[in-house]
């Protein structure tokens, strides 16, 4: 599981097992009515495209393909196209001990929205030319925002590759579920915190389905974890819950501007930290995501954030 290469681990079948079988998408079944879709693609040997909003449980469903899969007895490999730096990229393309060289694996690319249109040539260039795809099973995910199109590069490699792809739901699409999805991660939570909670009053659980979730299973597990903790009672009641989403929402609202001037009496620094903070705060924090939205590159974007995280700190110390 462990790795000196940033952005680069290797996992086997036990340790897929276990993350698995220990996530919100198996806790709660939250596969749903994708489940048959997902089990055939898992028997298919075609690189495979999954991509959804943040949270949406995409790596789980990688490890879930892999398990299901004739490789599950070799190594699962994963790339972290966000974390990847120079060397581990080297190391991937050029060295022989690289897992790109071997056959049976399964390689997982995570977070492949966020690699340069450089490294994106080169891997389609070495996958071509060196028949990965027929030695491996190549998995990629990529994070989209709704009402976005899917990122070029997704396109790109699917036709070039004959990828297949999966696209999955975001919660708020399926808020009809949340009350079945709520009560079955509800008994795990009972068992793991050693609590006797029934399920919700019925005020909680309308809250719970007309929150939007913008970030999908991973924000609405956290928050039911919190809930569980919070309840003493046999019901989980509305005003825990509204209280919850409340925090939530001041959490993940959009920043308002720090200066209450006009737009036309900011500096130009005001202006770009304003842009900034709010293209990462619509993008659930997905710097990668908002840096595209911008039209700049991710190390731009760090660099600015860096400056705003600097100054917010001065800011601190002064008060």
């Amino acid at each position: 599981l462990h790795s000196s290469r940033p952005g680069l681990r290797t996992l086997n079948k036990g340790e897929c097992e276990y993350l698995f079988a220990n996530s919100f998408y198996s806790l709660s079944g939250a596969m749903g009515t994708q489940a048959a879709e997902i089990r055939s693609l898992a028997l298919l040997r075609q690189p495979v495209f999954i991509y959804g909003e943040p949270g949406t449980g995409k790596e789980q469903i990688a490890r879930y393909l892999y398990l299901h899969s004739s490789l599950a007895n070799h190594p699962f490999i994963v790339v972290n196209c966000a974390l990847l730096n120079e060397k581990t990229w080297d190391f991937l393309l050029n060295h022989y001990n690289s897992p790109l060289s071997a056959t049976g694996n399964t390689i997982y690319f995570q977070n492949f929205e966020s690699i340069s249109p450089q490294w994106s040539s080169e891997l389609l260039a070495a996958i071509e030319e060196t028949g990965l795809a027929r030695r491996v099973r190549l998995i990629f995910s990529c994070s989209i925002v709704e009402g976005e199109p899917v990122p070029e590069v997704l396109r790109h490699f699917s036709e070039r590759l004959g990828s297949l792809a999966l696209p999955l739901p975001s919660l708020r699409s399926r808020s009809d579920e949340i009350p079945s999805l709520s009560s079955l991660y509800l008994n795990s939570l009972n068992l793991e915190l050693g609590k006797q909670l029934s399920g919700f009053e019925p005020r909680a659980i309308e809250m719970l389905r007309q929150y939007p979730w913008p970030n999908n299973y991973t924000q609405f597990k956290n928050v039911l974890r919190a809930l569980a903790a919070l309840s003493d009672g046999p019901y989980i009641r509305a005003g825990t819950v509204a209280d919850m989403l409340s925090k939530e929402r001041t959490l993940r609202a959009v920043p308002q501007p720090a200066s209450a001037r006009k737009p036309s009496e900011q500096t130009l620094e005001e202006v770009i930290r304003d842009v900034v903070q709010q293209a990462v705060a619509a993008h659930g924090g997905n710097r990668a995501a908002a840096a595209r939205q911008l039209g700049i590159s991710r190390t731009t974007l760090w660099r600015y954030m860096e400056k705003i995280e600097q100054k917010q700190q001065n800011v601190e110390k002064e008060s």
